[in-house]
């Protein structure tokens, strides 16, 4: 299967934390709700906005909120649950596309913090390579220049 890679360079002789951030690419797109609504329309997890519109409406459509007066056909009487999530006692039926998006937030990218810490150097070449090949834990890694020193550090496998 195919597989991406992140490979890091840099110069520098002391240890660091570098943070990883996966942005996952949905498609289409995968929002988070308010936990209010999510708990009222009983989704879990992440989902796409006409999904999150379609179980909307559904909830309205199930518990007759739309309203029946003949005057206002567009309007809905949103119940305690959805009046907290939107703020208003009612809505109208054009308007709850815009209202919804407004409350969606896009899925936040996975975080992941990674220490990466330099367990050994050796100051000469030969020092390093006679280190490095001794020991079972210990791998070679690049060669280079340190104040006019040829450095070889090695790194604990």
């Amino acid at each position: 299967p195919p597989r991406e890679a992140i490979e890091v360079r840099r110069l520098g002789g002391r240890s660091c934390r570098a943070t990883i951030l996966i942005h996952p690419d949905y498609q289409p797109e995968r929002y988070v709700l308010p936990p209010k609504l999510a708990e009222v329309l009983g989704m879990m997890g992440h989902e796409t906005r006409s999904r999150v519109m379609v179980a909307l409406y559904g909830f309205i459509k199930s518990r007759r909120l739309q309203a029946r007066d003949p005057q206002e056909p567009i309007n809905v009487n949103l119940t305690s649950d959805l009046e907290k999530v939107f703020g208003t006692p009612s809505i109208k039926l054009s308007e709850l596309g815009t209202r919804l998006s407004a409350l969606l937030v896009p899925v936040p990218p996975v975080q992941i913090e990674y220490d990466i810490r330099l367990r050994c150097a050796a100051l000469d070449l030969e020092g390093a390579l006679r280190l490095c090949s001794r020991s079972d834990n210990l791998r070679p890694l690049d060669v280079g220049l340190v104040n006019g020193e040829l450095v070889k550090a090695c790194d604990c496998v």
